[in-house]
């Protein structure tokens, strides 16, 4: 039971997730219908990425089986982190019809790309079911699941246990300051509907490029600006304050390659949405 009334949560919130039930029910899945009659052509720039063969790693962090670390100390700016806290236990009901035909596309695109050896790291996870489907591909890997929000982190930590998942373990992390034990140890780093909530995207990309291994991909899956998508940013912003802004996705390459990326594809997966498949090469 709710004590407290919090007008982001309890107003704006359910609103911006109407709004995103009405845009999956009413173009995705025309979409979807016209993706597989191929009549739906979408854009793509840039050369796919070539596939990598991995070695199976040792289990650096999933060794003991799914674990849970939170944060010693709590961060001065944790305030901004503290509405994903409230709405974690609707968040996945709310987001879920928006989300699922993302996520659907998503994989599609980037699973031949993700070795079944590979350690996967998922940035802003949310309630873990993409890092759960992600442990699945990388069956013989481990995937690290990372969020802020404590309370997501926590039922992302949950859900993996009742999936009977083993190879996964989650921590309490801030993308814009990724855990020291963390560098150099990646192979694929997965983020979605997430890089308008970082503040700064150069700061995530160096993040990115210290953790991941030399030939490790980077797949960011979100909205761009286009019209429609420009039509929601208010409410987007009323629902979520720490909401800042979305990213084209020449954008995304120019910041990346700042950082020392050298690979990068796009394409559009549905009306609004777009992967960047982003390679650290030598």
């Amino acid at each position: 039971m709710k004590l407290d009334f919090d007008k982001h949560r309890d107003v704006w919130g359910p609103l911006f997730s109407a709004q995103m039930d009405l845009w999956a029910k009413n173009v995705f899945v025309p979409a979807l219908d016209a993706i597989e009659k191929g009549t739906l052509m979408l854009d793509e720039e840039g050369a796919l990425p070539e596939v990598i063969e991995v070695d199976r790693p040792v289990f650096l962090f999933s060794e003991r089986g799914i674990e849970l670390e939170l944060l010693d100390v709590t961060p001065d700016d944790y305030r901004e982190v503290v509405l994903w806290d409230m709405i974690a236990p609707e968040y996945e009901m709310a987001t879920h019809r928006f989300k699922m035909p993302v996520t659907q596309q998503a994989f599609q695109l980037i699973q031949p790309f993700i070795s079944e050896n590979a350690r996967v790291l998922d940035c802003a996870c949310g309630s873990g079911y993409e890092a759960i489907a992600l442990s699945m591909i990388a069956k013989n890997g481990e995937v690290i699941a990372c969020d802020l929000s404590r309370e997501m982190i926590r039922m992302a930590n949950r859900n993996a246990k009742q999936n009977e998942v083993k190879n996964m373990a989650f921590y309490q992390a801030d993308a814009r300051n990724l855990p020291q034990r963390f560098y150099n140890r990646f192979d694929v780093i997965f983020c979605q509907l997430s890089i308008g909530y970082f503040g700064s995207l150069a700061v995530i990309a160096e993040q990115f490029s210290g953790v991941l291994k030399e030939n490790g991909h980077v797949f960011l899956i979100d909205a761009y600006p286009n019209l429609v998508n420009g039509l929601s940013i208010d409410g987007h912003k009323a629902a979520n304050p720490q909401f800042e802004r979305l990213y084209d996705h020449r954008e995304i390459k120019e910041i990346f390659s700042v950082a020392g990326f050298n690979g990068f594809y796009w394409k559009e997966i549905l009306p609004g949405i777009g992967v960047s498949m982003i390679t650290k090469r030598k």
